[in-house]
């Protein structure tokens, strides 16, 4: 059988060595923990519909003998129908969305013929057009000498749920692009076992290589020189009164090239208020740097290049206006104000 499953994988550096933290989880598995309810397989077939009853969810019943179908307000409001139309069976198909229909009523008759109880999800179209997605299931109910009667099952919107859980994943999918890109590196260090981790971007960011393991010395090791003593004592410092961290320093990698690294970190304390671990952001900030130098260079150079041109004009023996298009008077030297008053 297949299902649909969700992988996330993250991989760090600790002192045991690399690791890959790789998580398999099962979608469906995973909704039916956040309604906490499980697929009606896995439970006795009476407790299909009662695990779900206790949520705000809609019901619906259907009679095998009269063909009947009722449900309650809720799945109305799924459906997007009034509460004055009556429900059918073939309506009710109906309203799933298209690539559903045949799976939901193969599920539907196998309730009917052999009782097996199901637990689904799908996609409702309704009327105007929207989409909402639910979790439904059904469960055959039995006469005394055993012979299915009816089939009762459930509705639960999930759609809000969904989204969130999509926006969830964008954000985490955003957040890691942005890492990636920005050329950030995010580091931890447990307080208690002073054991620590970082990403793979912290080995980019110090031209570390990455399959050395994330220590207190690695770090330290990278650092420029002259900045080390007292990049150092600000960390520790900072660590030590649990405030927020924000320092820079010089770093150099193995190639020779010199690197400047503006890192944040905050601590992170217990129930008690005890800090227990401090993780940190850490960042390139060399071009930024360059760029900021260019700027006061180029800054420099207009007001030396401003000062020659003054004096320049006023050592000259001739008289210097400047008017702009407005002819208005910018400039004149001391010998066109001399000559004329």
């Amino acid at each position: 059988s297949m299902i649909p499953v969700e992988i996330e994988s993250r991989h760090l550096m600790t002192r045991r060595g690399r690791l890959t933290l790789v998580s398999v989880s099962g979608v469906r598995e995973r909704r039916c923990k956040h309604e906490r309810a499980c697929p009606p397989e896995e439970r006795a077939p009476g407790d299909a519909i009662q695990g779900e009853a206790s949520r705000p969810i809609g019901r619906w019943r259907f009679e095998l003998a009269s063909g009947d179908l009722s449900w309650s307000d809720e799945v109305y409001q799924i459906y997007g129908l009034p509460p004055t139309e009556r429900p059918t069976v073939s309506s009710a198909i109906a309203g799933y969305d298209p690539a559903d229909q045949r799976r939901i009523a193969a599920l539907v008759e196998r309730a009917i013929n052999a009782g097996t109880p199901y637990r689904d999800e799908a996609r409702i179209i309704r009327p105007d057009g929207s989409k909402r997605s639910v979790v439904h299931g059904g469960v055959a109910e039995r006469s005394a000498d055993g012979t299915i009667v009816a089939i009762a099952g459930f509705f639960r919107d999930v759609t809000e749920q969904e989204n969130a859980e999509r926006q969830r994943h964008r954000l985490s999918e955003y957040a890691g692009n942005a890492s990636q890109a920005g050329k950030i590196g995010i580091w931890e260090l447990d307080l208690r076992t002073k054991a620590g981790a970082w990403d793979r971007n912290m080995y980019a960011l110090y031209g570390i290589d990455d399959t050395k393991l994330p220590t207190f010395a690695l770090w330290s090791a990278a650092l420029h020189p002259h900045d080390r003593e007292r990049a150092v004592r600000e960390v520790n410092a900072d660590i030590a009164e649990g405030l927020p961290s924000d320092s820079e320093f010089r770093v150099i990698w193995q190639n020779g090239e010199v690197h400047h690294i503006r890192s944040l970190a905050t601590t992170v304390r217990d129930a008690a208020g005890a800090a227990v671990r401090v993780i940190g952001t850490d960042w390139d900030v060399t071009e930024l740097r360059s760029l900021g130098r260019q700027l006061r260079e180029e800054k420099d150079a207009l007001v030396s290049s401003e000062a020659r041109y003054r004096a320049l004009t006023e050592a000259l023996p001739q008289m210097v206006w400047v008017i702009d298009a407005a002819t208005a008077f910018e400039y004149v030297n001391e010998r066109w104000s001399a000559y004329t008053g």
